[in-house]
């Protein structure tokens, strides 16, 4: 298993020296370890001689199934109560924040080709390797029958005033940045279960399943369909994150949590996706930051 804040890696069911690591770096107020802690535990002692049971509660799920402890960790994070800022956002939209999102979310894209690249790759199972190849070829295909998505996201930017060659010019905001940087590294240097893990569990977010699971939102409101003012563009660019993406992200669900089990890596593939919640809660961030900044203009 892995530290889901830094990646450092201790043996199968260690939760021990997980806790003595997590304890350590708090007592040195590492900030990212802290910030763990704080979120998953509130209310621990992590200065106790010991909180093995504590972090071992993180991990286990006594009902239900692995997919269910991924559900429940991702609506935790994004659609209880109190909501990600940019998921309240699309509930009732500005222009700005399609702006912001288009400018963050093609960085975030190119990653993304890149990483399913490799876990593609890097698997040896043939329907893993199928549905990677349902997110990369319409990037890289000219002749694909599904259209691009870098295509999509060039239009919905155009539509709300952002030309193709401001789209590609532009650099992310640092959290987006940081965030990229780390879902590489685990595409260069980990699994392919552990990339699934990073990012093709997070377009879960625009699965209707999420409702059924407990989220008090949808990824956007399906009011965002109705509305006038949005152009067309941004409609198609949000349809087809809902249509195409999400069922592809239903099926990795399915996919890496039963070969999860059978290679013995759940803890593995747990400990990654908590580090890719946090890096995507990062990104999500910056598009809301990016889009405050087109308001100031």
């Amino acid at each position: 298993m892995k530290c889901p804040v830094c990646g450092e890696k201790y043996n199968k069911l260690d939760y021990q020296m997980l806790s003595r690591h997590l304890a350590q770096n708090c007592e040195r107020n590492d900030t990212p370890h802290l910030e763990f802690v704080k979120y998953y535990l509130p209310g621990a002692n992590w200065l106790a001689a010991d909180f093995t049971n504590e972090v071992k509660g993180i991990f286990v799920y006594d009902k239900g199934h692995l997919s269910d402890w991924i559900l429940s960790k991702l609506i935790q994070r994004f659609f209880q109560d109190k909501p990600h800022p940019f998921i309240e956002s699309m509930q009732k939209p500005k222009k700005s924040i399609f702006q912001g999102y288009a400018i963050e979310y093609s960085y975030y894209l190119k990653q993304r080709v890149r990483s399913f690249s490799f876990a593609m790759a890097k698997s040896d199972k043939i329907d893993v390797q199928k549905l990677e190849a349902k997110l990369v070829f319409p990037e890289l295909a000219d002749d694909s029958h599904v259209q691009s998505q870098m295509v999509l996201l060039e239009d919905m930017a155009e539509s709300v005033g952002i030309p193709p060659e401001t789209l590609e010019s532009s650099m992310p905001l640092p959290p987006t940045l940081h965030s990229v940087r780390l879902w590489n590294s685990i595409a260069e240097n980990d699994q392919w279960l552990e990339i699934m893990a990073s990012l093709n569990l997070m377009d879960l977010v625009y699965s209707p399943m999420l409702i059924k699971a407990g989220a008090k939102l949808p990824y956007f409101s399906s009011s965002v369909l109705e509305n006038e003012w949005i152009p067309d563009e941004v409609k198609t660019f949000l349809t087809h994150s809902v249509e195409y993406l999400a069922p592809i992200a239903e099926q990795a669900l399915a996919l890496s949590t039963q070969y999860a089990e059978e290679l013995g890596q759940t803890e593995d593939l747990q400990s990654v996706f908590l580090r890719s919640l946090e890096a995507f809660d990062r990104h999500l961030l910056a598009r809301v930051t990016r889009a405050k900044q087109f308001e100031s203009k």
